[in-house]
């Protein structure tokens, strides 16, 4: 079938691992299969991921938690890698295709605009919430952000040659907004506002 994907929900290192070899043993790279969620990655399942265009899928909002959450968080996950949930910067780092979401409303009070989730991708802090960044060596930049909101996110649906970047033949879909957020300061990115579409 033309433009199948298959998504699998991960949670850990070892369904992640699972995961991969599923997609790599019975599926094919051009279908960009896609794991969701994906906390915890075995290092060596970075390259494999890559190699065979496997797209990941992850809320950017885990990068902040409050304490209660950050306590069920380690919890869940194998001794050891309790801060190491959700290795953002790793995907980018290895080359894999990483879209995101805003995961709203699961995240009870947790923004579901844009602008709020990527001030929490660049700074690891919620404005309206107090806790501490989660694996804080994982945060990405306000390019990367932007790229796993856009770009990432028409390749995955295979519409990257119709959306998702500006270039000629694409539809223009713009969105204008009050706030230049790759250059103002990163504590004022949830302040920008659509002015026009």
């Amino acid at each position: 079938m033309k433009k199948l994907s298959m998504h699998i929900h991960t949670m850990g290192n070892l369904a992640v691992n699972r995961a991969v070899n599923a997609f790599i043993n019975g599926g094919k790279d051009e279908m960009r299969n896609t794991l969701v969620h994906v906390n915890n990655v075995i290092p060596s399942d970075y390259k494999r991921m890559a190699d065979h265009n496997i797209f990941v899928t992850a809320g950017m909002l885990w990068h902040q938690n409050d304490d209660e959450t950050q306590k069920i968080l380690l919890e869940m996950v194998p001794e050891g890698m309790g801060d190491k949930s959700y290795p953002m910067k790793s995907f980018f780092d290895n080359g894999i295709n990483i879209t995101s979401h805003s995961d709203f409303p699961e995240l009870s009070g947790s923004p579901d605009d844009p602008f709020g989730i990527i001030e929490i991708a660049v700074t690891g802090q919620y404005y309206l919430e107090p806790g501490k960044p989660w694996w804080a060596e994982e945060l990405i930049t306000r390019e990367q952000a932007i790229q796993s909101l856009t770009i990432n996110i028409a390749k995955q649906m295979f519409i990257e040659t119709e959306r998702g970047s500006i270039s000629e033949g694409k539809f223009a879909d713009f969105l204008l907004v009050t706030k230049d957020i790759l250059d103002c300061p990163v504590t004022e990115i949830h302040e920008a506002k659509p002015a026009a579409t």
